[in-house]
């Protein structure tokens, strides 16, 4: 007969091992949890460290065109005086003797509505036009078209504002790898274009809503580009608009949805 005494120290080593046994399995689990979070903490810094980086190019960008444009200001204000200069001297001495060509300008500057056109309402209007991503029909807030000289050819050049979008189209092909092209209003920080569609539209959607903040506060608005070839002596155009008559335009947009609307069910049948 065994006396129960004998099952003690057997009891406790199997209670140590067992013990032993859940700490380790213990140990084990959250080595695996802390590998899963170290690999999770690593993962989230690339993305913060990535899109710092990114926000830092384009921080850098904006101000290149910002000081671009700050220098093509100083230089047309510089080109009035110089022909305010030449106009005087000129009527101050008429004579026969025919006038030195000036060299071209860097940057060709024009201005919307500026040829003689009295009704400056119809620089922004708020009608259907096509989508120039698909062509469907949509409300937009609409500038006239613009001519454009490249070289001696005319090109035109009018700006699409939509409900999440802003195109600025030509008919001539843009140059893409121009970096200092985009939008500026007044004389706020420019805003570069997110993305070509295609080689006629130049797309403001990301920054849309910064873009539209400016233009309902702004007074003018500059679109700035390149074309290729280009066959001009200007580095870039830039084309000015008056923004006087974009915000009632803009305000007509529900009109013009509303009345989409109507046509739109209007052309569904009805069941008999």
């Amino acid at each position: 007969m065994i006396d129960g005494t004998h099952y003690r120290p057997c009891t406790r080593s199997l209670i140590v091992s067992a013990g032993l046994a859940i700490v380790l399995a213990g140990c084990a689990d959250t080595s695996a949890v802390r590998e899963q979070e170290h690999a999770r903490i690593n993962a989230l810094e690339s993305e913060l460290i990535d899109a710092q980086a990114a926000e830092e190019r384009r921080r850098r960008s904006e101000m290149r065109i910002a000081e671009r444009l700050r220098l093509l200001d100083a230089e047309r204000v510089k080109s009035q005086q110089d022909r305010q200069a030449a106009s005087i001297v000129a009527s101050e001495n008429k004579s026969d003797t025919p006038s030195v060509r000036k060299p071209p300008v860097v940057t060709q500057i024009v201005v919307a509505g500026a040829t003689g056109q009295d009704d400056e309402q119809s620089i922004w209007k708020a009608q259907e036009f096509p989508n120039p991503v698909d062509g469907t029909a949509m409300c937009a807030v609409v500038s006239e078209p613009v001519v454009v000289l490249n070289g001696t050819l005319d090109t035109r050049v009018r700006i699409i504002v939509g409900k999440s979008s802003v195109f600025l189209r030509t008919d001539a092909t843009f140059d893409t790898e121009t970096p200092e092209t985009g939008f500026r209003v007044d004389a706020g920080f420019p805003i570069t274009f997110d993305r070509f569609h295609n080689e006629l539209t130049a797309v403001i959607d990301d920054s849309y809503p910064r873009l539209m903040r400016s233009l309902e506060n702004g007074s003018t608005l500059r679109a700035s580009f390149a074309y290729q070839p280009q066959l001009s002596s200007s580095e870039t155009h830039v084309v000015e608009f008056t923004l006087d008559s974009f915000g009632a335009a803009l305000s007509q947009l529900s009109v013009c949805d509303t009345s989409r609307t109507d046509l739109d069910s209007d052309s569904v049948p009805t069941e008999s």
